[in-house]
């Protein structure tokens, strides 16, 4: 028997120290993804997954599991004053929510965040990609 899986949304952004950006969020049960090679978000590959109920319920599960609910509102690094990876995460389920915005740094579970998300998008986000200093 299958759990009733809560309405929700997920968005996420990065974009990248070499101007590469990848965008990702929800269109209901399907996650469309947008990949482009310069600083604005021009689409240069655009698909969309569909994701089925037990792969949307096991990832908000590894969501819960890996504390993304408790992070910081800002991650941000002070002593960086040039061009830097930045991205956001906006995500609410049920009825809660939570906004996360970071520059050039991040949470101690980032990088498996990141390959949760790969896991789920079929997208390729990597430490190299964005020069990621955790």
């Amino acid at each position: 028997m299958s759990l009733v899986l809560e309405s929700f949304k997920f968005n996420f952004f990065i974009n990248g120290f070499t101007g590469k950006n990848t965008k990702i969020k929800n269109n209901d049960k399907d996650l469309e993804v947008e990949i482009s090679d310069n600083s604005i978000l021009n689409s240069v590959k655009f698909y969309s997954n569909s994701i089925d109920d037990t792969q949307w319920q096991l990832f908000w599960k590894e969501i819960d599991k890996q504390g993304v609910w408790e992070w910081l509102d800002f991650y941000f690094d002070s002593t960086i004053d040039h061009d830097v990876p930045q991205w956001e995460l906006i995500i609410e389920k049920g009825n809660v929510t939570k906004n996360v915005w970071g520059c050039n740094y991040y949470p101690n579970n980032f990088e498996i965040f990141i390959k949760l998300l790969n896991k789920i998008a079929k997208t390729s986000i990597s430490n190299e990609d964005y020069k990621l200093e955790l």
